[in-house]
């Protein structure tokens, strides 16, 4: 098989965290003879599987990136009122 007869499902064979490189190199070796029909499966399973690896990482970096807006706001409330603190023990 000639990585430029299916470039983009060897792209997601060798992306795919799904996979180790033994089972990479079992799909390199039987894709010359796999049907079309066959290698289409593959191709709709590795990028469906993509596909939700990445919406995933996309919320989860938005609910990380929520979390940390609200920790900021609690450390920069907890800071406020420390400083208040020792504002109010200077002044006595």
């Amino acid at each position: 098989m000639t990585p430029t007869k299916f470039p983009e499902l060897i792209k997601l064979i060798l992306n795919t965290e799904s996979m180790d490189d033994d089972e990479r190199q079992y799909w390199f070796d039987i894709i010359p003879s796999m049907t079309n029909e066959q290698i289409d499966r593959l191709f709709n399973i590795l990028d469906t599987e993509r596909k939700k690896l990445e919406a995933l990482e996309t919320k989860y970096q938005k609910e990380i990136k929520s979390l940390n807006e609200k920790h900021l706001i609690e450390w920069q409330e907890i800071q406020m009122k420390e400083n208040k603190e020792k504002i109010d023990l200077k002044s006595y």
